[in-house]
């Protein structure tokens, strides 16, 4: 299970929802949200303050999320005007990937590997 901290739980749920294809499991009160997907569960807890991430270079967990066809899916996800770190896939030892911020700022990394 993962946990992620945002500070608008209302605009996180139509982020990990309505754009990236969770569900939602268990609703506990208005801070605390369980989410289900083909991987581990999410949970999105609710707090009062955000934080300025320094990405990349600085140490941070960051979430990844395979994607079968990385540029398809960066093109679906910025026609529902998810901001991405990268304009275009780059580069790492197993593959390609593109970065992008919930809207907390949590850094989102999309990762296609290699076939070879």
């Amino acid at each position: 299970m993962i946990g992620v901290y945002v500070d608008d739980i209302d605009k996180a749920l139509d982020f990990y929802c309505n754009k990236l294809g969770f569900e939602v499991e268990h609703r506990y009160d208005d801070c605390l949200v369980h989410l289900k997907n083909e991987g581990p569960p999410l949970v999105l807890e609710e707090v009062k303050e955000s934080n300025e991430l320094k990405y990349p270079g600085a140490t941070q967990v960051v979430l990844c999320i395979e994607a079968e066809n990385l540029e398809e899916e960066a093109a679906r996800l910025k026609e529902l005007d998810v901001e991405f770190v990268h304009d275009h896939p780059q580069r790492f030892p197993a593959g390609t990937y593109m970065a992008m911020r919930d809207p907390a700022g949590n850094v989102i990394e999309l990762l296609q590997f290699s076939k070879e």
